[in-house]
């Protein structure tokens, strides 16, 4: 087989085959599928993909970033080409392998991704994918650094805010806000805010992670509310 040989198959062709990748020597091939034609057939392009590009996207979710990829010998033309063959883009410099479908958790770890290091997913989007919501939001909130010069892109939104070292933590390869932050801001967030609250010191924090939490962020936008929420949850308590 030759990189770009095209092929033609029969409409019957299982979508969730389209990432199955074959051994060819030291490479492997990734196909990725496109309807042509009235017949509803499709053309399968053999995209050849590095293993070491391949062991990275399965533990990314199907993400690459263009400076994971360049590390791993593939420029970002060659990224760019492979969007013809079913590669996307969820998020800038960031790319997903063709036949991975765009899931909830894909559409996080791409703003994480794109973030960088420095970057950190906040509210809602950090308090699903550290299982303490059972849906994920329609847009994530990502907080940067003052001085970070990064901007939203569409579902996407930047927070500018200098966050303590205690208030992030690496989660399955994703920067997050810490669990008691995390609480916090969802819980100003919600409608039920105070149910959500009452929830997370059950299963995932302490009240007294939340009052140190709480005492970083004193002065920040929201934390007046954050203040009640705390105190309504101790009354509670106390009278529980």
């Amino acid at each position: 087989l030759r990189q770009g040989l095209k092929i033609r198959v029969s409409a019957r062709y299982r979508p969730d085959l389209a990432g199955f990748a074959p051994n060819f020597r030291s490479w492997r091939r990734i196909l990725s599928k496109r309807p042509r034609g009235r017949r509803g057939r499709v053309i399968l392009s053999v995209v050849a993909v590095p293993p070491a590009v391949l062991a990275l996207l399965a533990r990314q979710d199907g993400l690459i970033t263009v400076e994971q990829a360049a590390e791993r010998g593939v420029p970002e033309r060659t990224l760019r080409g492979w969007t013809r063959d079913g590669w996307r883009r969820p998020a800038p410099r960031v790319y997903l392998a063709g036949g991975r479908r765009l899931t909830d958790r894909v559409r996080i770890r791409a703003a994480g991704l794109w973030a960088g290091d420095r970057g950190t997913v906040s509210r809602q989007a950090a308090a699903w994918w550290q299982g303490m919501l059972a849906t994920a939001p329609a847009r994530i909130t990502v907080t940067v650094p003052r001085r970070l010069g990064l901007r939203g892109y569409p579902g996407v939104g930047v927070r500018r805010r200098d966050l303590d070292a205690a208030d992030r933590r690496r989660v399955d390869g994703v920067w997050c806000t810490d669990a008691p932050l995390t609480v916090l801001e969802t819980a100003i967030a919600l409608p039920d805010g105070s149910a959500f609250l009452d929830r997370a010191l059950q299963k995932h924090v302490r009240f007294e992670d939340l009052h140190q939490s709480y005492c970083r962020v004193v002065g920040a936008y929201g934390a007046t509310r954050i203040a009640d929420l705390l105190i309504a949850a101790a009354d509670r308590a106390d009278s529980a």
